[in-house]
C-alpha cells in the first residue's frame, strides 16, 4: 500500500453534505469529533506512520453505527466505514499484516464481520454479529484489544488465522 505523508498541518473540515476529512502526517495524530460528524456521506482518510486512535466520538455520523478502531500501525478508514447504508461495507487497510476486505464486512440485517490477517489473529462470526447497531472488534498484534460489554458471544471457537 502506498501511504502519502506530509508534515504540514491537518486539513480541518467542518460539516457539509459530503464531508471529506483527509489527514496526512507522520507525527502523533488524533482525530477530533468535528472532523467526523454531521455528514451523511462521510469520508475519513488517515495516513500516518505513528500511533493513531479513532474513538467512538469520531464515528457518530451514522444513526446506528458504532465502530471504534484502535491500533498502533498506519490505518486507512474509507468512506464505507462511516456510512449507515443497509449493506455496510467496512474495509480496513494498513501496512501491518492485516487486511479487512469488502467481502468480509458486507452486512444485511445481521452483520457478520470477519477479519483475516497473516498474524495470529482471526475474528470469526461469533465475534462481530449485530442487528441494527454495528460494533466491530479489531484485534491485531499491537498491544491493543477493544472490547464492548455488549459482546456476550462465546469467543472460544475462533479458528486459527488464515496464512
Amino acid at each position: 500500500m502506498l501511504l502519502v505523508h506530509h508534515t504540514s498541518a491537518v486539513h480541518q473540515t467542518t460539516c457539509g453534505p459530503n464531508l471529506t476529512s483527509p489527514a496526512h502526517q507522520i507525527s502523533l495524530h488524533q482525530y477530533n469529533k468535528p472532523h467526523l460528524t454531521c455528514a451523511p456521506n462521510l469520508t475519513s482518510l488517515v495516513h500516518q506512520t505513528s500511533r493513531h486512535q479513532c474513538t467512538k466520538s469520531h464515528l457518530t455520523c451514522a444513526p446506528n453505527l458504532t465502530l471504534p478502531v484502535h491500533q498502533t500501525s498506519p490505518h486507512l478508514c474509507t468512506k464505507p466505514h462511516l456510512t449507515s447504508a443497509p449493506n455496510l461495507t467496512s474495509p480496513v487497510h494498513q501496512i501491518s499484516p492485516h487486511l479487512c476486505t469488502k467481502s468480509h464486512l458486507i452486512s444485511t440485517s445481521n452483520l457478520t464481520s470477519s477479519v483475516h490477517q497473516t498474524s495470529p489473529h482471526h475474528c470469526t462470526k461469533p465475534h462481530v454479529t449485530s442487528t441494527q447497531n454495528l460494533i466491530s472488534l479489531v484485534h491485531q498484534t499491537s498491544p491493543h484489544l477493544r472490547t464492548k460489554p455488549s459482546f456476550t458471544h462465546d469467543l472460544t471457537n475462533q479458528s486459527p488465522a488464515n496464512k
